[in-house]
């Protein structure tokens, strides 16, 4: 088994995160055309911005929770040599579920 495969699965945690930044940009902007953000409060405050913008927001805090501690074990696991089967699957699993959670924070919640 090839250990460096872990970090496509880094790399897809890393793209989900830029996504979600792309999203929150997209969705800003859209608050701010439609005229649902109080613009003197905006900086500030972050109950200025409608709902759907704040759930955006509160995504890309949780992509710096715990997905750090994923980057360090797979750093630590590649560099101890010990990526195997089941922490590519593990890896792999935990990294789809990061994917659907950030869809279902941002969509049906």
């Amino acid at each position: 088994m090839q250990a460096p495969l872990i970090f496509l699965l880094v790399l897809a945690q890393i793209l989900l995160t830029i996504a979600m930044y792309v999203g929150m940009n997209v969705v800003k902007s859209k608050a701010l055309k439609n005229g649902g953000v109080n613009v003197d409060k905006r900086l500030p405050h972050k109950e200025a911005w409608p709902d759907y913008v704040l759930k955006f927001t509160n995504n890309i805090s949780n992509q710096f929770e715990t997905p750090v501690l994923f980057y360090v074990l797979c750093i630590i696991l590649w560099a101890l040599n010990a990526v195997d089967l089941f922490a590519l699957s593990t890896a792999l699993f935990y990294v789809l579920t990061r994917i659907v959670h950030a869809y279902l924070h941002n969509h049906s919640n």
